[in-house]
């Protein structure tokens, strides 16, 4: 919650980033369905990911691991989002921020 609360508020990761069915909008359940396949389609793809494989595995095992587990992911170009701006303005990235827990 704090790196949200501290991104710039005009790129989507400052936004509230889950739901239910009433922010989702339960009144039109067979829409908001349609919106989520159609995105799942448009983004989820290969070509819009990226995986980065740390190990102490042989490179080969480590191939071989990640080729197991993502090799379902579906081939495509995918949609590579855009944003107007970057999460946090160059200014804040390496500030260091402290919180006191409220709890």
């Amino acid at each position: 919650q704090v790196l949200k609360a501290t991104a710039a508020d005009e790129h989507p990761f400052f936004r509230f980033d889950v739901g239910n069915l009433d922010t989702l909008g339960a009144e039109d359940l067979p829409g908001t369905r349609e919106q989520l396949v159609d995105w799942n389609k448009n983004h989820y793809q290969a070509g819009a990911m990226k995986l980065a494989v740390v190990g102490q595995q042989p490179l080969e095992e480590l191939e071989q691991m990640a080729l197991s587990r993502f090799s379902r992911v579906r081939v495509g170009k995918g949609q590579e989002p855009s944003y107007p701006t970057l999460p946090w303005p160059k200014d804040q990235v390496g500030r260091v921020v402290k919180s006191v827990p409220l709890k």
